[in-house]
């Protein structure tokens, strides 16, 4: 009786990785810069309704990640690098977006009420009132304006380099989110030479003879 096992087929290579592509990278970085503008304009709108502390921030990072796969499968961007100097930028374009939509709408708002702060000024001039609560004109003094007034936060009124620190951990978190969601797509098999990710089309054992012939 022969009890040897049966020869293992010979198997492809896997596939090799994708090579790098200066065309694909200038592609994909304003497709992502884009990406990360509507992801902050979107979260500027969730957070009028609710932004729980933290879990916003995860939140917007796996959004904004979930999103980046469905692009990077859409447009079959396979090299690693790319997708990730990618996600880089949709989240530095994100982060900082929703910090200058708030300036656009903290200009606007001082815009309507100008009427009745220069009233205000009249009325109580000399006094801390007169003083005038309107942000400075530029993105970055209104942010410094900004962390100067403080937030309240847990009872406790943050101001100055807390501010800072708490917008670098907003930042961290988002980045954080988004890098769990697509990293997890990057690690799949993707062919550079058809330039396509490999998809799975039916799954089920495979005896040696289909799989030689496959």
């Amino acid at each position: 009786m022969d009890t040897r096992r049966p020869q293992a087929p010979d198997l492809p290579k896997p596939p090799a990785a994708p090579r790098f592509r200066w065309g694909r990278l200038l592609g994909w970085l304003p497709v992502c810069l884009v990406h990360g503008g509507v992801v902050a304009w979107a979260a500027t709108l969730v957070e009028r309704f609710t932004a729980p502390l933290v879990l916003f921030s995860l939140l917007v990072g796996a959004v904004l990640g979930a999103t980046l796969v469905g692009l990077i499968r859409l447009l079959q961007i396979g090299n690693r690098p790319t997708v990730l100097w990618g996600t880089g930028l949709a989240v530095l374009v994100a982060v900082a977006g929703q910090h200058y939509l708030g300036y656009r709408a903290a200009r606007r708002a001082a815009v309507e009420d100008r009427q009745a702060y220069q009233f205000a000024q009249l009325a109580f001039r000399g006094s801390a009132l007169a003083h005038s609560p309107v942000p400075p004109r530029g993105f970055f003094p209104f942010l410094r304006w900004r962390a100067a007034r403080g937030v309240g936060l847990l009872g406790y009124q943050a101001k100055g380099w807390v501010i800072w620190l708490l917008w670098a951990a907003d930042g961290t978190l988002v980045l954080a989110a988004a890098l769990a969601v697509v990293g997890s797509m990057v690690k799949r098999p993707y062919c550079d030479r058809c330039r396509s990710w490999f998809r799975s089309t039916r799954g089920g054992p495979v005896d040696p003879e289909t799989a030689r012939r496959l």
